[in-house]
């Protein structure tokens, strides 16, 4: 009998282990299909594939590119290490590069080659971009680290222009909230998602 419980537990366990393997396989597969997500290639150290770009892309490839920025994120965040210019604002401005590629097809398709089809997945993303981006400039961790490079620089101020990043990064994360206590933050939140739907509307009227 237990033989029987264990040879059945161990079938689970690999049945299991093999599925989780092939949901990572298609997304691995969707994510290189995908050509709002793939690096760009060619001269200029890449350029995009505006020949083929899809609107049908573009809602999976927004999405992925906020999962891959927010694991940075976490990543920069959770850093045990003290905070520093380089492991905290430094690694901040290399996230999202991925995200990045996404936004310049994403432009020309808001901007010059606006359709009725890119509009109705452009009013869907846009109260999902703003959580988003309300996960990054509400980020507790994160702004507590910025803070502390932040508060050392006012002491022993960096290079020019490393300063200029610090106090502009700092700024922008203190007017989005992020000094806020935990119900102005989520007021605060609710308003930009419903502030980014409203000015989607107004832009696509």
């Amino acid at each position: 009998m237990i033989s029987k419980v264990f040879k059945a537990t161990v079938l689970s366990s690999i049945i299991l282990f093999t599925s989780c393997k092939e949901e990572q396989k298609t997304d691995d597969k969707s994510m290189t299909e995908n050509i709002l997500l793939q690096e760009w290639t060619g001269p200029y150290q890449g350029v995009p594939a505006f020949d083929k770009m899809n609107v049908a892309d573009v809602k999976e490839a927004v999405e992925k590119g906020m999962e891959l920025q927010l694991e940075e994120i976490d990543a920069i965040a959770n850093n045990t290490e003290a905070p520093t210019f380089e492991n905290t604002i430094v690694a901040m401005e290399s996230a999202g590069k991925t995200l990045d590629r996404v936004f310049t097809y994403y432009g020309i398709l808001s901007s010059n080659m606006s359709s009725p089809e890119f509009r109705e997945v452009q009013a869907e993303l846009a109260p999902k971009l703003s959580e988003f981006r309300s996960k990054i400039s509400q980020n507790e961790k994160l702004f507590q680290r910025i803070k502390a490079v932040y508060e050392a620089s006012q002491k022993n101020p960096l290079e020019p222009q490393e300063q200029r990043v610090v106090d502009l990064t700092y700024k922008q994360f203190e007017m989005n909230g992020a000094n806020l206590d935990a119900e102005k933050k989520k007021r605060y939140a609710e308003i930009n998602k419903e502030l980014s739907t409203l000015y989607t509307k107004f832009s696509n009227n």
